[in-house]
């Protein structure tokens, strides 16, 4: 990975004139005396940590030290900033920000200050050290993501992403290496086999610092769960829940729990365990359906992403994402809100647009060319706009038919996939609508 020289030159003089920003204040010893908690804490047990506090950084805002035998070294707020905008101008150079972490840059550019600090000497100028570092860094890694409340019968894919579960025999080839290794020592990956043996996954492979590359596997695993859950039995069955998700983006809690304080004190306390989530298995039969529903054009679409991607491109991810979490609400009333702010985001062109108009309008042309079904488009946008309108303005909840919001989900749907399909040649919102509204314009 090299920088160019313009930028080389100008990191290597920045970096010595904030060694010399660097103070150095010495730590006089004080008498230790023990914190007593109070409140919660007071009554919780402590959790004990063990650290190397001459390892330690700390950090307060733009503030940045570290201790060094009897010393601290570090940045005021002042020169904090210029630190923080010195690594700014590394994280955001267009060789490095889609493969290194800010975090890491910042991590290695204070080791590199600190240490020239500490030893009043450079072991070798700045920009041979981090680009050294960054590329000691890089490496291919395949990521796999938990995936809670959902069971599958067989291995698939969507985009580049893997959707499978780990069996016995995935670890057990670990356990032999390891036990060959150190026979001596208890083997991790038996407690690994136990624990995640049958759980679902999605992964993918990146290359790029461990942290980055972790960041944009998240983000490619989330976006193909996301195109799960919109082509899922919720599209056609708006009742059926939507639970399962990649575990740090899931909203459930494994289990809760409620403690009852009883009006007879001898009878005491009591608690409510309650495990609201619901599994979803999706076996061959379900994943029939699945495909059924588009799954096909959407894993394309994916596929066929670069990074440098149109308007258009843009708003058809923002649209997945914003639908899938619309589909995840339980609350009806707030699911039809969110279903009509994924139409605005690709349908309106400014803000002063009249909303359900154009949406209408668009839509409506979009999603079909029958004239009947249009009207039917229509008159159920026009009919759930009242039940967004009621709740959003007024939070209330107007009744409906369950029906409706199945059509207005569909239509969302229907409308995402005529999008993708338009996007090889649209590349902006105002191109596609200036087609529409020419063709209205041009008919008899």
């Amino acid at each position: 990975m090299k920088l160019n020289e313009h930028k080389i030159d100008h990191l290597d003089k920045e970096a010595f004139a904030l060694i010399e920003l660097l103070t150095v204040t010495e730590i006089k010893p004080s008498p230790r005396t023990s914190k007593k908690e109070i409140g919660s804490l007071s009554e919780q047990m402590p959790i004990i940590t063990f650290s190397n506090v001459t390892e330690m950084v700390k950090r307060q805002g733009n503030k940045i030290s570290q201790f060094s035998e009897g010393s601290e070294i570090g940045f005021n707020e002042e020169n904090g900033k210029r630190f923080q905008k010195f690594v700014s101008t590394i994280a955001n150079d267009n060789e490095i920000i889609n493969t290194i972490s800010r975090d890491f840059i910042q991590s290695k550019s204070w080791k590199w200050l600190f240490n020239t600090k500490r030893n009043a000497k450079a072991e070798t100028n700045f920009s041979n050290y981090i680009q050294s570092e960054m590329e000691d860094a890089i490496q291919t890694l395949k990521f796999h993501f938990p995936i809670v409340y959902l069971n599958i019968e067989q291995p698939f894919k969507i985009g580049d992403v893997d959707f499978g579960y780990f069996t016995s025999e995935y670890f057990d080839k670990y356990i032999e290496a390891y036990t060959n290794f150190q026979p001596d020592k208890k083997n991790p990956y038996l407690r690994m086999k136990e624990t995640y043996k049958g759980t679902v996954y999605a992964a993918t492979s990146v290359r790029g610092e461990k942290k980055k590359a972790q960041e944009i596997a998240l983000d490619i695993c989330s976006l193909s769960t996301d195109i799960l859950k919109i082509c899922s039995n919720t599209l056609d069955y708006p009742q059926a829940p939507i639970d399962f998700d990649i575990d740090r983006r899931s909203n459930y809690n494994p289990q809760s729990e409620v403690i009852i304080e009883l009006p007879d004190f001898m009878k005491g306390l009591t608690t409510n365990l309650s495990r609201p989530a619901a599994p979803y298995t999706l076996d061959k039969v379900q994943y029939e359906y699945i495909c059924k529903r588009k799954l096909e054009a959407f894993h394309n679409f994916i596929v066929g992403l670069t990074p440098v991607r149109s308007e258009m491109e843009k708003l058809i991810i923002q649209g997945i994402k914003r639908f899938a979490k619309a589909l995840s609400n339980a609350n009806y009333f707030q699911r039809v809100a969110e279903l009509f702010t994924v139409l605005e985001s690709l349908l309106l062109l400014h803000e002063d647009s009249t909303i359900i108009d154009t949406v209408c309008r668009y839509s409506s042309k979009l999603v079909t060319k029958d004239k009947e079904t249009r009207k039917t488009v229509v008159k159920v946008l026009k009919d759930m706009y009242k039940v967004r309108s009621s709740w959003v303005h007024h939070a209330k909840g107007r009744p409906f038919q369950m029906n409706d919001l199945a059509n207005l989900q569909k239509i969302v749907h229907a409308l995402l996939h005529s999008l993708i399909l338009k996007s090889h040649v649209h590349k902006t919102k105002e191109t596609l609508l200036s087609e529409i509204d020419d063709a209205i314009l041009g008919a008899y």
